[in-house]
């Protein structure tokens, strides 16, 4: 009830349900905000889509015939004399009337671009008041028209009468308009009304002013004369009397899309010219230039006290040779929230910040966006529009959901009015974080693929993308690592989905049905939510838990435990294991062709020069590198980490291309951003490196590039790092903590193959560092790193052949990372560590550390199974943020903090965008580097069409997930499927396989979560001493026949395994005594029983000393038997570890075969 009420008080709906990437990616379950009204579940059909487009004939080849002009024309320059001249007297008035930066707008000269408006009307629906586009919908709204235009949302109606002491006022103004009539030939146009008026020193003068701003810019009319209507609303202003004039603004620019829209349908086939005559252009050209960058010019640079609309003052239009190509194509590049990447002055500026809040409306700027939030009614000059921001909610940076229809209840201005101006006072109100990506539903996705004439392009490219995607299944219940999925269906029906929704009660799971969308026959989208609610708190952790049996990767006895594994999890359903890595070399070393081979690394060594010019700014500017999250990355920058050419080819040689990980015999292993972090001292969070200043830093970029420009003038052309530290190093220039950091990002953190020049492009997140703004540096190390490493990999495998004489120089960014990750997981191949001071960075511990000479790297890196330190930072401190978080005891932890963050973006899987390359990050393949179990790692399809789409894969939000953080000293452990799947690296991995055998055949098993039974009966102390003179000749040949998909396999066991079996009496004992030497043995087993019921697998088993095992006599009382209980489980259903039970089986048979031989031979003698 309480949440109800909640819900009901706020202009926002909070939900739980499964969100998608508007421009494609993985859906996630997450908290998702949506603007009201909501469309209701109880609806049997979904809302009629936007229709209203034109879809069929472009408007290009009539543009020229059609001609554009504006109420609103430019302003003179005896206007902005007139402006600037009564600025210092009333600007505080303005101010409080809420108008100084619209006064300020109105001496901006905003260039016309016939082509966009008519193209914008072209898709412009009436019934919605919003363009539509074939990737959404968008509109112009009121939070526009108060940046852009600077007009308040707050006020009275412009149709407020005047209070009696006005009215005398009122009356001279009109006794003026009089005489300007008189005099000036029957017409009070704007220039007599200036003429007479301007800088007259009369006492209506600033009243009369406001008039004409009013007349000639707010409410132009189609002649270019005062209107005496216009005089009320100026007197209110004048009195300092705030009025709701973006309203006003806002519906006339709806009323002229609308007509705009309607005559371009009428004129479409008309060969003559036809000439278009609306109010506002500037509005609708600066909206479009703030959200299609394929669109505009290059801004101009605004000051801080100038209005936004300063930026497009007198700029040049782009010519763009197809605006509405561009238009229709701009899913991917549309700027959904310009405001809060460039700062303005507009009073909700300040409401945009970086975290999310939840706010109650009690001051004007709050009320100001409740105001743009809600839908209402918006009165005009002679008409009534509509507003809804629900349709376009992220614009606001909330999530879209379907758009229910709202009913109209403007009957005439003042039922209208009452709609816009109820009031939000004491309502609660959601406000996204600044730089939140926001998603659209489920229902959504199918709501919008009816759009077909519009959107047939996008419905095909969703459709293909939504088959790739981990869909929800009818057939079963979806699993937390399922995501989504495409059911098939036999005989396609027309048919209605139906939406996710979240219940305390078990739900079950009903046939999706198909929508209105031209979906291909064979598909159709189920999105139906998970059954039970305890699945739902699973789907919202990277991590799931499973009681399963795991196994040591170095042997030992199996355990059935709790085990956590890091999602993705591959699911038991899939009929095949994926394939192995298999980018190894298994047969030539390159050893002998490391002479031919030079190792360069693009970072160089730190100077003392550039170790003074750190240590001279760290007093006054650490608090901000720790505020940006680079005090320990640029520490670091001043060791000397030694290079070995011999321990980076051995490691680039088992480099695997496709998984981004280092596969040995034992297991794969990578570099990952926990790495990155402790090592390397970079930040998983923040902005994106290629992030657009704001305005105000645009003036410090043009500062360093004419610095840049000083240097190259200066020394030659070339901008060096050595020129550039001379050029700023001590030189108390304002500018030498940016040049600094510019330095530092070029020679240390993004280097190109030229490590030694700054780099323009550095700029930027030069001077978000220099303000305290974190940026995510450890995505874009590491993603050249793993980009190094492919190079190098695909370098030696090219070269591997060639003569002795040929030498190859390889050129590598960031091998101090990479020497210094294998130093601290293989032991022997470490130099010994430095002391590391408790302030220091971990880097320290390698600061001018000796290379240690290794015979065979490789054969070193190959036999590191039992020396390899899987979590090398829990055992040794560091000042990294996620040291804490590793403790004595496991824990669950919501992720609310920067730490618990972090730690979950290093074991998420996601795209690391880089500085000319976008690399899969998989730590799901590297569980047990985090303490995790490993399991049978899926194959993660990649998303990185663009940029944009690679970093919203990383970025997504991680709050209110569910996080498991292991134990400090826990040691992880494989799942049964994995030690099977990994047996399929036989070329790399034939030793380990032999090994696995030997072991498994030692082992008490535990047969798929459940304890195989045995009986305590030992043998004899004659009996082993029988058993342990076999020899070869006694060998047991054990041949399996599988199924079609699986070779059969033979496997000698040369030692005899002893096993207890469970004795019990039998009545046939005679025919069990009958003599083996006729006939072989033949058992018939079931199969597992698994989901996908597998048939049953027949065992023959041939002995190949017939004549001992024909001596073999029972005991009268009993006959030896096999039995296994198998209770149902559902976590042990593992149709991938047929391999693994025929194996159990088989020993378990030659157990009871050698045990019933050895008792023959002892009842002979």
């Amino acid at each position: 009830m309480e949440d109800h009420i909640y819900a009901a008080d706020s202009l926002v709906e909070e939900r739980e349900v499964v969100m998608h990437p508007p421009s494609g990616g993985n859906p996630t379950l997450r908290n998702a905000h949506f603007l009201k009204p909501i469309f209701s579940q109880d609806h049997t059909h979904f809302p009629t889509p936007p229709r209203s487009v034109l879809s069929s004939k472009p408007t290009s080849q009539n543009l020229k015939n059609w001609s554009l002009n504006s109420y609103k024309t430019n302003p003179s320059e005896k206007w902005k004399i007139w402006v600037h001249s009564l600025k210092p007297k009333y600007q505080e008035i303005w101010k409080q009337a809420g108008i100084y930066e619209a006064i300020l707008a109105s001496t901006y000269k905003i260039p016309r671009n016939k082509d966009l408006i008519f193209c914008l009307a072209e898709r412009w629906c009436s019934e919605t008041n919003t363009f539509v586009f074939p990737w959404g919908e968008v509109t112009i709204t009121l939070e526009d028209v108060m940046f852009l235009g600077g007009y308040s949302v707050l006020g009275a109606l412009f149709l407020t009468p005047l209070s009696d002491e006005c009215v005398g006022v009122f009356d001279s103004l009109k006794k003026a308009f009089q005489e300007i009539k008189l005099a000036f030939g029957g017409h009070a146009s704007s220039p007599s009304w200036m003429e007479y008026f301007m800088c007259s020193g009369k006492d209506l003068e600033h009243e009369a002013f406001l008039v004409m701003w009013l007349s000639r810019f707010v409410f132009p009319c189609c002649s270019n004369e005062i209107i005496i209507r216009d005089f009320d609303v100026a007197i209110h202003l004048s009195r300092g009397n705030r009025i709701a004039l973006a309203p006003v603004v806002l519906a006339s620019i709806y009323m002229d899309m609308r007509l705009l829209h309607k005559s371009i349908v009428k004129s479409i086939d008309l060969e003559s010219k036809v000439g278009f005559l609306i109010c506002r252009t500037d509005l609708v050209q600066m909206w479009a230039w703030e959200r299609f960058p394929e669109l505009r010019t290059t801004p101009s640079v605004m000051d801080r006290t100038e209005p936004r609309s300063a930026r497009w003052n007198g700029v040049k239009t782009l010519d763009v040779k197809n605006v509405r190509t561009a238009l229709d194509s701009a899913e991917e590049s549309f700027v959904w929230r310009p405001y809060v990447i460039t700062s303005s002055n507009c009073v909700l500026s300040k409401l945009y910040r970086d975290n999310e809040r939840w706010v109650v409306v009690e001051s004007d700027d709050t009320e100001s966006l409740a105001r743009c939030l809600r839908v209402s009614e918006l009165v005009g000059i002679g008409y009534i529009e509509q507003y809804l921001p629900h349709r376009v909610a992220m614009q606001f940076g909330l999530d879209q959901d379907v758009p229910p229809h709202v009913v109209r209840s403007n009957d005439n201005p003042k039922t209208a009015w009452r709609s816009y101006n109820r009031s939000v006072r004491g309502m609660k109100l959601y406000i996204p974080p600044r730089l939140l990506e926001s998603d659209v539903s489920s229902r959504y996705v199918i709501w919008w693929r009816s759009l077909l004439p519009v959107n047939e392009q996008v419905g095909t490219i969703c459709s293909q993308k939504e088959k790739q995607l981990p869909l929800i299944s009818r057939a079963h219940k979806r699993r937390p690592d399922d995501g989504l999925t495409i059911a098939k269906e036999k005989s396609p029906r027309k048919e209605r989905s139906r939406k996710i929704k979240r219940s305390d009660q078990p739900r079950k799971i009903k046939k999706s049905r198909k929508s209105n969308a031209n979906c291909p026959e064979n598909y159709v989208l189920n999105i139906e939510e998970e059954t039970y609610a305890n699945t739902v708190t699973a789907t919202c952790t990277l991590v799931e838990e499973r009681y399963v049996t795991m196994y040591s990767p170095c042997g030992g006895n199996p355990t059935l435990r709790n085990a956590h594994f890091l999602r993705p999890i591959f699911s038991e359903h899939h009929n095949h294991l994926p394939s192995p890595p298999t980018s190894l070399f298994s047969s030539k070393n390159t050893s002998g062709n490391l002479k031919n081979y030079t190792l360069i690394s693009s970072r160089g060594s730190p100077s003392e020069k550039w170790k003074k010019w750190v240590h001279s700014l760290k007093p006054k500017y650490q608090e901000i590198w720790k505020q940006a999250g680079i005090y320990e990355a640029i520490l670091s920058s001043t060791h000397i980490i030694p290079k070995d050419k011999n321990l980076i080819m051995g490691l680039a040689e088992r480099w695997c291309a496709e998984t981004n990980t280092f596969v040995f015999p034992w297991g794969e292993v990578t570099i990952t951003l926990e790495d990155v972090m402790f090592l390397g001292g970079y930040s998983v969070l923040g902005a994106l490196f290629l992030t657009p200043l704001p305005d105000e830093g645009v003036g410090i970029f043009k500062s360093l590039k004419d610095a840049y420009k000083e240097v190259g003038l200066v020394y030659g052309g070339q901008v060096i790092a050595s020129m550039w530290m001379e050029y700023f190093m001590c030189s108390g220039k304002d500018l030498e903590h940016e040049a600094f950091l510019a330095m530092w990002l070029s020679r240390f953190v993004l280097i190109r193959s030229n490590g030694t020049k700054i780099v323009i492009k550095d700029f930027h997140a030069a001077i978000y560092l220099s303000r305290g703004t974190r940026i995510a540096l450890a995505p874009v190390v590491l993603a050249s790193i793993y980009t190094n490493m492919r190079l190098l990999r695909n370098s030696i495998s090219e070269s591997i052949e060639l003569d002795s004489e040929v030498h190859l120089r390889l050129i590598l960014c960031h091998t101090d990372l990479v020497h210094m990750w294998v130093w601290e997981r293989f032991p022997k191949l470490r130099p010994t560590p430095g002391v590391m001071e408790g302030a220091e960075p971990r880097s320290s511990r390698w600061n001018g550390v000796k290379i240690v000479k290794v015979r065979d790297v490789r054969a070193t890196l190959d036999s590191g199974k039992e020396s390899f330190i899987w979590r090398p930072y829990v055992v040794t401190s560091s000042n990294c943020m996620l040291s804490k978080l590793y403790r004595d005891s496991e824990q669950w932890v919501v992720v609310e903090s920067d730490d618990t963050e972090s730690f979950a973006r290093c074991v998420r899987v996601s795209e690391l965008v880089g500085l000319d390359c976008i690399e899969q990050y998989l730590p799901h393949r590297v569980a047990e580097q985090f303490g995790l179990d490993q399991d049978v790692p899926p194959v993660v399809k990649r998303t990185n069409g663009c940029r944009k789409t690679a970093w919203s894969s990383y970025n997504r939000s991680l709050r209110g997930t569910k996080l498991y953080i292991p134990p400090r000293i826990s040691e992880s452990d494989v799942s049964s499927r994995y030690v099977v799947w990994w047996r399929g690296l036989l070329a790399v991995n034939e030793e380990t396989v032999t090994t696995c055998i030997q072991i498994e055949k030692r082992l008490p098993l535990i047969s798929w979560g459940h304890k195989r039974r045995r009986s305590r009966k030992t043998l004899s102390k004659k009996s082993k001493s029988l058993g342990k003179r076999i020899d070869l000749d006694d060998m047991l040949v054990l041949k399996t026949q599988s199924g079609p998909q699986t070779p059969a396999k033979s496997f000698c066991m040369n030692d005899p395994v002893i096993s207890s079996v469970r004795s019990m009496p039998s009545s046939d004992k005679s025919k069990e005594r009958k003599s083996c030497a006729e006939r072989s043995v033949n058992l018939n087993e079931d199969a597992v029983n698994n989901a996908n019921h597998s048939e049953a697998n027949n065992i023959n088993i041939e002995l190949t000393k017939d004549e001992i095992v024909s001596k073999a006599k029972c005991q009268k009382n009993e006959i030896i038997t096999i039995e296994e209980d198998c209770c149902g489980n559902s976590t042990s259903e593992l149709p991938h570890l047929v391999l693994m039970a025929r194996i159990l089986r088989l020993e378990k048979i030659v157990d009871v075969i050698k045990s019933a031989k050895l008792d023959a031979s002892s009842s002979g003698h």
